[in-house]
């Protein structure tokens, strides 16, 4: 023990002041990668979407599983009714994992304008080859013609 402490100093990587750990990148990102493990076992489709995106709403899933348990443990409000920090901190990454789904594309309504998006996409180049095919067949009988 050091001079004018009544303990020995903690180890690295302890966690004796840790409360519900969402703020503990090292517990969030272990939780994400166990979770991108087993999405990527069950959805191929997944490498296809922005990766950072994907690590930042599994990063903000696993906040929000982890505040759950917590505050189903220890309740929302404090002894004054209050919201607790906790609790408070679940709404800010319940939205934040929200607002990621929809970047994603993990949910009805942004699928849907996705889905329009790439059918747009679709129509766009189906026209432009067409345009473009017809060109050439103009470039094509005016060459035979001066020919």
């Amino acid at each position: 023990m050091t001079a004018g402490r009544s303990r020995a100093p903690f180890a690295p990587g302890n966690s004796v002041s840790v409360r519900h750990g969402a703020k503990s990148t090292r517990r969030m990102e272990a939780l994400a990668d166990a979770k991108l493990a087993e999405i990527r076992s069950q959805a191929s489709w997944i490498e296809d979407v922005d990766q950072h995106t994907l690590r930042a709403w599994l990063v903000a899933e696993a906040r929000c599983d982890t505040l759950r348990r917590h505050t189903d443990l220890h309740g929302l409000v404090d002894e004054k009714g209050r919201p607790t920090g906790a609790a408070d901190f679940l709404i800010r990454c319940e939205r934040q994992a929200s607002d990621l789904r929809s970047r994603l594309g993990l949910d009805p309504l942004s699928r849907g304008r996705l889905g329009r998006d790439v059918a747009v996409a679709h129509a766009v180049a189906d026209a432009a080859v067409r345009s473009t095919a017809e060109a050439g067949r103009r470039i094509r009988e005016q060459r035979e013609a001066g020919q």
